[in-house]
């Protein structure tokens, strides 16, 4: 019950990152079940960054409902760092960074899927 509570907990720090994002051209990929499976910003950028973060552990059959700690604080890490580029207007003038972040589910195969999905 106190690790379902944890995850549960991490679950909604995740949701909560991803529902803070101001950007108007964001987009949340989902699986055919609902799990969060990206999160994505491309529209109108002149250069993507893509990122592989596993947020989920990994099972027999994919992805669990068990979340990384450590997950919300690479994505955070990845979201900061291009906000801070795109803010500063002198340090890359008139060009915007995007992003990509996937989650890998610490598995090859959902990895390699994530990579190759546009």
């Amino acid at each position: 019950m106190v690790l379902f509570l944890f995850s549960l907990q991490l679950f909604c720090c995740f949701c909560a990152i991803v529902a803070n994002l101001n950007y108007n051209s964001q987009t949340v990929l989902t699986t055919d079940d609902n799990r969060i499976r990206g999160i994505r910003d491309s529209e109108d950028r002149d250069f993507v960054v893509g990122a592989l973060i596993p947020v989920h552990e990994s099972t027999a059959s994919g992805c669990s409902e068990n979340i990384y700690v450590e997950a919300s604080d690479h994505v955070e890490a990845v979201l900061y760092s291009l906000d801070l580029i795109n803010s500063d207007s002198n340090l890359l003038p008139n060009i915007s960074i995007g992003y990509d972040i996937r989650d890998s589910c610490v598995n090859e195969n959902i990895a390699l899927e994530e990579i190759l999905d546009q």
